[in-house]
């Protein structure tokens, strides 16, 4: 089945705009708000949106260029769709609690808080990494069955 162009048009222009909306509010909350110094601010932004142009890119040069380069571009570029999960949670949650406790947002608090969501999500990145990359646990449990037909005997079952 051919998908309609404006379909796929109308769908990819949502996907940019919540894309968009997640970059820019995390580029407010840790650049505005933090009052970071322009050079820096220059340099982070530039980080921030090339991160978000990958999260297009990765899967397009995957299908049209190869899957080689899609598993070079895969790697920053799912790192970084972590990373934004983890930082937009602890941004809504913080921006929660300072909306709860009518705190207004200076830019010592906005550091603290931009320094504390950032170290947590450094973190939660390292521990799923590390994860990802150790060798899995291999747990054998043998299970009798009633009934079991013999033909069956010795089947194995992996979960």
């Amino acid at each position: 089945m051919r998908r309609r162009p404006l379909s796929l048009l109308i769908a990819l222009s949502i996907a940019l705009a919540i894309v968009a909306a997640a970059h820019n509010y995390i580029a407010l909350r840790f650049m505005r708000d933090t009052a970071l110094a322009d050079p820096y601010r220059g340099w982070a932004n530039a980080a921030i949106w090339l991160a978000a142009f990958l999260l297009f890119a990765q899967p397009l040069a995957e299908r049209n260029i190869g899957p080689r380069v899609g598993r070079v571009l895969g790697w920053p570029a799912f790192l970084w769709l972590d990373a934004c999960f983890y930082l937009l949670v602890g941004l809504w949650i913080s921006d929660l609690g300072l909306l709860l406790t009518g705190t207004d947002v200076s830019v010592p608090l906005a550091r603290a808080r931009a320094i504390g969501v950032g170290g947590t999500t450094a973190v939660l990145m390292l521990l799923g990494a590390w994860g990802a990359v150790r060798t899995p646990k291999v747990k054998r449990i043998e299970v009798h069955i009633k009934g079991w037909p013999q033909a069956l005997s010795g089947y194995r079952i992996v979960q």
